[in-house]
């Protein structure tokens, strides 16, 4: 599990530091949107996590999830943009560190949110 605690960490620092810290790219939005990101971040410890770790990296997911469809709401070319990017490797390394297989439905559908706004029905 040390493996899956780097990638895990290494996703959330990417996307924090990008959507919340960068001055060229960080928005009020995006800096909203992935604040919930930063706190997580703020949790891990590699000798005294809060839970078992796969289960921490699935609430990284889901708000990762929850701040894509933040900015696709409010942001038409979010899924052009850098942060989206870091967003989907994030589940893509952590799906693959925690072996599931690409056709998962699990997987499909974490990748498939990042896609969707807040107004979408899925």
């Amino acid at each position: 599990m040390d493996k899956l605690f780097d990638v895990v960490n290494n996703g959330i620092t990417g996307i924090v530091n990008n959507a919340c810290n960068n001055q060229a790219i960080a928005t009020p939005l995006s800096q909203n949107a992935f604040f919930p990101m930063a706190y997580m971040g703020e949790m891990m410890s590699r000798n005294d996590m809060p839970m078992k770790m796969h289960d921490f990296a699935a609430r990284c997911i889901n708000l990762v999830g929850l701040g894509c469809k933040i900015m696709n709401t409010h942001q038409s070319d979010f899924t052009n943009t850098d942060t989206y990017f870091l967003c989907k490797t994030f589940i893509s390394n952590v799906c693959d560190e925690l072996e599931m297989p690409n056709n998962d439905y699990q997987r499909k559908y974490w990748l498939e949110q990042i896609n969707n706004n807040l107004l979408s029905d899925s």
